[in-house]
């Protein structure tokens, strides 16, 4: 079960976060198989008659010997044990750039907030096709969910006319840089984002270039 928000309580700890991602990520296998045998068989896809109930277990049996002859099998290369196991231990590792934030109290800083160009941070890293095709991206969002949603989202806040939808802050240091973006459900909340990064004249020798963010 996902976690819920405590009275008084506005985000959820990064515990609590990690947590539901991963009933998230484990409910979406069920999801998805479900959806492939509603599509197969329209019975499944709408309101079941009271009067089935006692059969349904054997209309499932039935309609799963029916795909695992007829049908080619699904197959979801993404959904591996490995990455349910990475998942499992990097919901256990602490966040690094979280413990500063909060050591140094980040989030009442006081910014000299911009609107964000690439100029403003050419050391940044790119993150190219080949960064997505070596699976550096992939491992780092845990799926392709936050990939696929990504083009739509900035297409989005870059196509309505808001003013300065990404800020950063001009107080940054080098490899570690403080975002400010809109909430993607609320228009007048803006979340703050931290990116600890190996600047691009620096990362020959690393693979990944993403140390961590909050």
């Amino acid at each position: 079960m996902p976690s819920l928000l405590d009275r008084g309580q506005s985000q959820l700890t990064t515990e609590q976060a990690n947590n539901s991602r991963i009933v998230s990520k484990s409910r979406w296998i069920v999801e998805a198989r479900n959806g492939y045998l509603k599509s197969i068989f329209k019975f499944f896809g709408g309101s079941i008659n009271t009067s089935h109930i006692c059969h349904l277990r054997d209309f499932l049996l039935i309609a799963g010997a029916i795909i695992n002859k007829f049908f080619e099998p699904v197959i979801m290369s993404d959904a591996t044990v490995d990455l349910a196991e990475s998942m499992r231990q990097r919901a256990l590792e602490s966040n690094v750039v979280q413990a500063r934030v909060d050591v140094e109290n980040l989030r009442n800083k006081r910014g000299n907030w911009i609107a964000l160009e690439e100029a403003q941070i050419p050391l940044f890293p790119q993150l190219t096709p080949d960064y997505l095709r070596n699976y550096h991206l992939r491992n780092f969002t845990c799926g392709t969910y936050q990939i696929g949603i990504a083009p739509s989202y900035i297409q989005d806040n870059v196509l309505e006319d808001r003013e300065a939808q990404f800020q950063l802050d001009q107080f940054n240091e080098p490899g570690f840089i403080r975002v400010r973006i809109y909430s993607r459900y609320r228009n007048a909340i803006r979340h703050q984002l931290w990116i600890a990064f190996i600047e691009i004249n620096n990362e020959e020798s690393e693979p990944d270039p993403i140390l961590g963010s909050y």
